[in-house]
């Protein structure tokens, strides 16, 4: 049983391992190599997430080497599906109100992978977003899991007053009735 504990404990130490070696990435060759990597690894991936974690958002993603100097785009298609708690559609607006409010509301946690982006630009239409990064970055499918919805804010620069006591919608399965210290109440959305 002891060497069963222990195998395990192994294994995960090497995926874990495993993963913090993809997401540092080879720093032996030139931005624009590293770039065409990952054009390579994920340009033909279909991902239904909007950054794996928010499963109404995006149909797909690729990225790619760009030739304005963006070491790294990448296009989200939306699914037309993807709708806010009240119908309303989860657009281009909403993944550039959630990157404003990451970076510049006061006391956000962490601006990780957002201070890499260099614009973020509406596509061919409101269903797609061209996000454009300074350097390439691995785990972009971490942005963007959790979004704001951009028209409920009155200022997507500084959120805090609005989400202090509520989050006052949701794309999610549940959203939010109440909540305090002592206790979180969801509801089907």
């Amino acid at each position: 049983m002891r060497i069963t504990k222990r195998s395990n404990r192994y294994a995960a130490l090497a995926i874990g391992l495993a993963f913090i070696a993809a997401s540092c990435g080879d720093d032996g060759g030139s931005t624009s190599d590293t770039a065409a990597q990952a054009t390579d690894t994920t340009a033909a991936a279909t991902d239904t997430t909007a950054a794996a974690t928010d499963t109404t958002a995006a149909g797909s993603d690729t990225t790619a080497a760009s030739t304005d100097g963006a070491a790294m785009t990448l296009t989200m298609d939306i699914n037309p599906d993807a709708v806010w708690d009240d119908g309303t559609p989860i657009t281009f607006a909403d993944f550039k109100c959630t990157s404003d409010s990451i970076l510049n509301t006061p006391g956000s946690l962490s601006t990780a992978g957002y201070d890499k982006i260099t614009s973020i630009e509406q596509g061919d239409s409101e269903l797609q977003v061209v996000v454009k990064f300074s350097e390439v970055y691995a785990p972009y499918k971490n942005l963007f899991g959790n979004l704001i919805k951009s028209d409920v804010m009155p200022d997507c620069n500084d959120v805090s007053a609005e989400m202090a006591d509520n989050i006052p919608f949701s794309a999610m399965p549940y959203k939010i009735e109440s909540w305090s210290l002592d206790q979180l109440v969801l509801v089907k959305n």
